[in-house]
């Protein structure tokens, strides 16, 4: 009954740096959130979530105009990201359908996001990318995890070139290619790997990904094409087919 009695849909995402003790410090662009925003005022109950494997149910105890503080009434435990881990690997589409991958990429249980530049990248300035726009990104992401109920967090890399992209021997890799290749159908290769520790998804640009670059990743013996179907699909489309096989076939 007491745990019925804060039970809530609101929740938040916070730096565990703002956990003292048995209270959380509220302050700067969450005070905000909370209390001018969602208008929760002193004595009401909501979700706050950071960094562990835990969450926690708060109590609003105090408030002032600049900061609040929450007490901690209850904690339950939060499941950490199953193996294998999904690197989501893809060519940067234009910067608002960024956004909605992020989300999406939490929601997937997708633990890095590596944003890459490519032959045919619609976005190939990297100097553009301004600090306002990965903090940005930063909050949508965080935004998602406390809606998701996630506390392992994502991670953003910074955008770089196809090439200088490393994947680790002992991890899986996937390319989405739409040419000609004698590589085996997708289910084959899946069920060949039965338990990597990772698996990193290549998506190209909606252009798909150049000679070039399809025969510098063959020379990567865990590096596997496979191919979507006929239709050319958008970046965002393509990753959430592939997100969403992976994590079917792998029971995540």
């Amino acid at each position: 009954m007491e745990q019925d009695r804060y039970k809530t849909n609101m929740r938040f995402w916070i730096d565990r740096a703002c956990l003292q003790g048995s209270q959380f410090l509220i302050k700067d662009s969450l005070y905000h959130h909370v209390c001018h925003v969602a208008k929760i005022k002193k004595g009401e109950s909501f979700e706050l979530f950071c960094e562990g494997l835990q969450k926690y149910q708060v109590v609003l105890s105090f408030v002032s105009s600049s900061r609040a503080v929450a007490d901690i009434v209850q904690t339950y435990p939060v499941s950490p990201l199953k193996k294998p881990y999904l690197h989501l690997a893809f060519s940067l589409p234009r910067l608002s359908k960024m956004e909605n991958l992020i989300e999406k990429a939490v929601e997937l249980g997708v633990k890095e996001i590596q944003p890459f530049i490519s032959e045919f990248s619609f976005f190939k300035d990297s100097s553009k990318l301004t600090s306002s726009r990965q903090k940005r990104w930063n909050k949508i992401r965080d935004h998602s995890l406390a809606l998701s109920g996630r506390t392992d967090r994502l991670n953003i890399q910074p955008l770089i070139p196809l090439f200088d992209i490393c994947v680790p021997k002992e991890d899986l890799a996937l390319i989405a290619y739409e040419g000609n290749t004698s590589s085996p159908h997708l289910a084959e290769i899946l069920k060949a790997h039965k338990n990597p520790s990772a698996i990193w998804l290549f998506i190209g640009s909606e252009g798909g990904f150049s000679l070039e670059e399809i025969e510098k990743f063959t020379q990567s013996s865990q590096a596997f094409y496979f191919t979507m179907g006929e239709q050319i699909l958008k970046v965002e489309t393509a990753c959430l087919f592939g997100l969403s096989v992976l994590k079917y076939h792998y029971h995540l």
